[in-house]
């Protein structure tokens, strides 16, 4: 009996999806072979191309009836994957794939093996032949997310790939051992502080006990420390030192300590926002998910409401140890920034005026005296983007105004190849016949 693995699913011929189609095609073609390999090993072929013109989904069979087979390639699972082959690899561009790969860095969820092996699928796209592990080398450098790493592999004089991994796995391995190291560390650390809570607890203990041998006559009263009556507080009308609240000792003041507060600024001019560690203070679930400039979500690991000059503000912690932040609404309610709504109508010259003024300004086209060189990167692949058609009613117009800038040495005609072309960009200027022609260089 062959064993059962469950078919891929459905192969996605969609044009949006990151990957190009002929890597979605190499990876579901990959899959349906192993698939076909271990359930259908002893079926025949005509079984086999009916299981992959169900698996390959509804688009995939609408590719399938428009293809053509000879009488002799009727029902043959090789001419079958060969048929789609051909559909899906003439639509790989390798100009695409080598920008695909030169700008894929680590993420922050990626290990180092991860990334590699990425880059590697991706370099098999991109027909660098012999240069390709030295190019996937250079690509690890550039994206690697650790700046420590980067500069250790920048000191290595004769840098190879399977060095460049080696070093990144080490870097990886040192992090997670540093990592566990500190949670041990923090686990004594809570250790001790409970040690001292337990005997906190022994001690009050102890005195409920002896208020209660004492027939509740005399009591060790917890705001100054002594045992007597009950209204014969020593501590009663006097102030603490510490929270300058009355009927209590310092020494025997329940306000929450304040482990450590940030020294802040006194300058005028400057603002800066202190951070302080509280004891026992209860986070609650987060109602909200945050999220950076650069769109990531933030950890959030609670909410609390602190009181903040006479103030109860909402607080998210959050773990980045990054310096605390406070919004826009928090800012107001402290009166740490003001809101003007005062509009200024500025009045506009109009545009004969503003000619009239300056006639110099708007005579002529404005040529550079000397020539201008522009620096191009030299790692930057040239791209030759293809060429737009331009609507029949405006082609006069663009053939009439590039003979016009070619006369006055704007531009100049090119009959030969050229290692960048970029796409052109027509515009018709508002009230008026004429043509703004600009390029396109997002490529």
């Amino acid at each position: 009996m062959e064993p059962f693995m469950k078919p891929p699913l459905e192969m996605n011929f969609s044009t949006t999806e990151q990957l190009s189609l002929s890597e979605r095609w190499r990876r579901w073609k990959e899959t349906m072979q192993l698939y076909l390999g271990l359930n259908m090993s002893k079926a025949s072929e005509k079984e086999q191309c009916v299981a992959f013109r169900y698996v390959i989904g509804q688009d995939g069979r609408d590719i399938y009836n428009t293809m053509k087979f000879t009488e002799a390639q009727t029902d043959k699972i090789v001419v079958l994957f060969a048929k789609f082959d051909e559909y899906c690899e003439p639509r790989r561009n390798t100009i695409m794939e080598r920008y695909k790969f030169n700008t894929r860095v680590q993420r922050d969820d990626e290990t180092a093996d991860q990334y590699v092996t990425e880059l590697k699928l991706l370099a098999k796209n991109c027909n660098f032949e012999s240069l390709e592990d030295e190019l996937i080398r250079d690509r690890v450098v550039y994206g690697i997310k650790s700046e420590r790493v980067r500069e250790r592999l920048l000191r290595e004089r004769e840098l190879t790939l399977d060095k460049a991994l080696e070093v990144c796995q080490i870097n990886e391995q040192s992090e997670e051992q540093l990592k566990v190291l500190n949670d041990v560390q923090s686990v004594k650390a809570i250790g001790k502080h409970n040690k001292s809570g337990n005997y906190r607890s022994k001690l009050d203990a102890n005195r409920r006990r002896d208020f209660k041998h004492n027939g509740g006559n005399k009591q060790e009263q917890v705001k100054c420390g002594k045992s007597h009556p009950a209204k014969e507080c020593p501590a009663f009308g006097k102030k603490c030192f510490r929270c300058d609240k009355k009927n209590h000792f310092a020494k025997f003041c329940k306000s929450k300590k304040i482990h450590a507060v940030d020294k802040a600024s006194t300058d005028d001019e400057s603002l800066f926002i202190g951070a302080m560690k509280l004891k026992q203070t209860r986070l609650e679930r987060p109602t909200a998910k945050l999220t950076s400039y650069t769109g990531d979500y933030l950890p959030v690991v609670g909410e609390c409401n602190l009181k903040c000059n006479n103030k109860t503000l909402k607080f998210f912690v959050v773990k980045t140890g990054q310096v605390p932040i406070i919004g826009l609404k928090a800012s107001q309610q402290l009166n740490l920034i003001k809101i003007i709504m005062n509009v200024n109508n500025v009045i506009g010259q109009s545009a004969e005026t503003i000619h009239e003024k300056f006639p110099k300004v708007f005579q002529g086209l404005g040529c550079l005296k000397n020539p201008y060189h522009i620096e191009v990167d030299p790692t930057i692949i040239p791209v030759v983007s293809p060429l737009r058609s331009t609507p029949v009613a405006l082609r006069e117009r663009l053939r009439s105004s590039l003979d016009d800038m070619e006369e006055k040495g704007v531009v100049e005609k090119v009959d030969g190849p050229t290692e960048w072309v970029n796409s052109t960009v027509i515009i018709e200027k508002p009230n008026s016949d004429k043509l703004r022609i600009c390029l396109d260089p997002t490529q």
